[in-house]
């Protein structure tokens, strides 16, 4: 394994690779090679700090199943008991060329939106009309700072909570239920956690995931005290 990650840092194609082995024991070894960047000379080792980037969707859905098993959610409960805004989902007939829609045949779920199958798409990774309207709406997930992504417009949803009723505004690409399509589902989950739980959505996953299992490194923000190692 070492040697694998040595060749990978070796022929640049990472700045850095680490691995955590377990193997018959409770101890855990750590491989390690490169550094913080390509232009760093800072080693990296099991406590650099790096983006997960999608790995948050199997943390939302972790934290969704921790209310199902509370009580307060069910995987099967339609998603408009808690956003009546998606109570009349539509659906598009031909998402390629235009936005005409008819009333959609089920309702999307829980269970849908951990599973990619509510229906629902993202507007930077397809190039179609019901993407771009996610992006003339504002439904762009991880950029709710506008300045951070250098908009001008304002068109940005605030809050989990705007960005759910602005897609009720819009229809779905499918019938919930009869199609995978990787999508803002576990976005949408998150809305649904913060509303349910009345708490912002990082203070949940805090108090319900992160602290109970020492995860003191993972959050949405790096502290400043963090930044000598992150990559």
């Amino acid at each position: 394994v070492q040697a694998l990650l040595d060749g990978y840092v070796g022929s640049r194609q990472f700045a850095f690779a680490s691995a955590a082995l377990v193997a018959g024991s409770d101890q855990t070894d750590y491989l390690n090679a490169g550094t913080l960047a390509f232009d760093s000379r800072v080693p990296a080792d099991e406590n650099t700090l790096c983006r997960i980037h999608s790995m948050s969707k199997p943390l939302t859905a972790a934290a969704a199943m921790t209310l199902i098993e509370d009580g307060k959610l069910s995987l099967d409960q339609p998603v408009a008991d808690v956003f009546p805004s998606w109570k009349a989902m539509t659906v598009a007939t031909n998402p390629d060329v235009n936005l005409d829609s008819r009333p959609a045949r089920t309702v999307p779920t829980m269970r849908h939106l951990l599973t990619h199958s509510a229906g629902l798409t993202y507007g930077f990774l397809y190039n179609d009309k019901l993407a771009a309207a996610y992006n003339e709406h504002g439904i762009t997930p991880g950029a709710n700072r506008p300045a951070a992504i250098g908009d001008t417009t304002g068109r940005q949803a605030h809050s989990l909570a705007e960005m759910m009723d602005r897609l009720g505004e819009l229809p779905l690409m499918f019938d919930p239920g009869t199609q995978w399509h990787y999508s803002i589902g576990l976005d949408a989950m998150g809305a649904v956690i913060e509303k349910v739980s009345g708490q912002g959505f990082d203070e949940f996953l805090r108090e319900r995931l992160f602290d109970p299992l020492d995860m003191a490194s993972t959050g949405f923000v790096v502290a400043p005290k963090d930044y000598a190692r992150f990559a």
